[in-house]
């Protein structure tokens, strides 16, 4: 009988352990949820999947238009602390010349490369 309690507490505490550990994920999607936020806030361009995984990401892509003058990237990390680091550090270019700002939005992250002259994309962004 104590066995039997002894292992049911057991299991009880672990299942308990267990369904806590590991970030919080979002499923919201880059492609399909981010781009149609941007567009209903009136930022209308094409978006292209990119590499995330170069920078550690699980997804991401690039959005933009040359009629309306602007080009962000987006990534979405597992965990949002990695998002949080690269916004604080901001996204070094390739060739290591420009360090582009970057904002993080829970587990999702905002490279500006190109900001539009007529919308505040850090507000949109934050607005997702």
């Amino acid at each position: 009988m104590r066995r039997k309690m002894l292992i049911g507490l057991v299991l009880f505490a672990t299942a308990v352990a267990v369904s806590g550990c590991g970030p919080r994920t979002d499923a919201r999607r880059v492609p399909a949820h981010l781009v149609h936020h941007f567009r209903k806030n009136g930022l209308k361009g094409q978006y292209q999947r990119l590499n995330a995984k170069a920078i550690g990401a699980i997804e991401g892509g690039r959005y933009g238009s040359r009629e309306q003058g602007f080009l962000v990237e987006f990534a979405k990390f597992e965990d949002p602390r990695k998002a949080a680091a690269l916004a604080k550090k901001g996204f070094r270019s390739k060739d290591g010349d420009q360090v582009f700002p970057c904002y993080a939005n829970g587990q999702f992250v905002m490279i500006v490369r190109q900001r539009p002259p007529d919308k505040n994309v850090v507000k949109i962004f934050q607005s997702f």
